[in-house]
């Protein structure tokens, strides 16, 4: 598989194990970088938005010492869901997001469940896809929540690696979702309408560094 374009992310040394396939080519040069506070995404900046605020009373779904789920009333923050679709791919995750004392914002992401070959939503191989609900991990094949796919607001082509996502999947599972994905769709043509020097630049070139003229 070739990757275009000059954001690296944490899969992309793969590329050098399993070889260059010229005829799969995936093109993330429209990328979304999540930890980027001038585009706040509520699930990953640590940016104050206006929705946070402190931990309140709330009824929650808990997990007791023997895995049993029970609703009841504790102090948490506001819970948010989302998808990561990779491929064929839906990896579900829920991110509790707070205020501490001292106005500083706190995440704490749950990783619910993988489901693989689901139906395709976005029309990018990844991509962040928001959902609505809440205490879905109750659910176990995640059926309380859908996507409507006429209204989706999606986030394209994830650099996962400026996240916590990196953490939860393996850098193996991704390109390989994405290997497979392009595989079965491989009779479409994905031009590769790079310049010379973007060509270069996705292959690690700096135009900056790698370029200058030579010293005389």
């Amino acid at each position: 598989m070739r990757i275009l374009g000059n954001i690296k992310d944490f899969y992309d040394h793969l590329v050098s194990i399993y070889g260059i396939d010229n005829d799969i080519i995936y093109d993330r040069r429209e990328c979304t970088l999540l930890n980027k506070d001038t585009q706040p995404i509520v699930y990953f900046t640590k940016q104050l938005l206006p929705e946070d605020k402190l931990k309140s009373l709330q009824n929650c779904w808990n997990i007791d010492d023997k895995g049993k789920h029970n609703f009841s009333k504790k102090m948490c923050g506001k819970f948010y869901y989302y998808v990561l679709e990779i491929g064929f791919s839906h990896i579900f995750y829920e991110i509790e997001r707070y205020l501490n004392d001292d106005g500083t914002v706190v995440i704490i992401p749950t990783l619910i469940k993988i489901k693989q070959n689901c139906d395709k939503v976005s029309k990018y191989p990844m991509a962040i896809l928001p959902l609505q609900g809440y205490g879905f991990h109750k659910h176990k094949d995640c059926s309380f929540l859908r996507v409507d796919k006429d209204k989706v607001n999606d986030y394209p082509n994830p650099i996962l690696s400026s996240s916590y996502l990196s953490g939860f999947i393996t850098a193996d599972f991704v390109y390989n979702e994405l290997y497979n994905y392009f595989i079965s769709t491989k009779g479409k043509e994905i031009k590769d309408n790079q310049t010379d020097i973007q060509k270069l630049e996705s292959h690690g070139f700096d135009k900056k560094t790698s370029f200058r003229g030579k010293n005389k």
